[in-house]
């Protein structure tokens, strides 16, 4: 992923794990999202917690992919 979009998936994660929690704390299983529909508190926290890892976790390997390419055709064409 790129830089921007960790950032932002974090963020998002952050914002409804703090939601969950928020909701759990003042005593209710629920919480109202933005479209007025009821969001079950723990399948929130849950789900944040994922997002949140994979933000943290999930490396891009595309550069390294594409760097790995044009070394070897580099080395391919140097021989002719």
């Amino acid at each position: 992923m790129i830089r921007k979009q960790r950032i932002a998936l974090a963020l998002i994660g952050f914002a409804i794990l703090c939601f969950g929690v928020g909701a759990l704390s003042r005593g209710h299983l629920h919480y109202r999202n933005w479209w007025g529909a009821a969001v079950f508190a723990p399948f929130a926290i849950v789900v944040s917690i994922l997002a949140f890892a994979a933000a943290l976790k999930w490396r891009s390997r595309e550069p390294e992919a594409f760097n790995t390419i044009r070394l070897k055709d580099r080395h391919d064409h140097s021989q002719l």
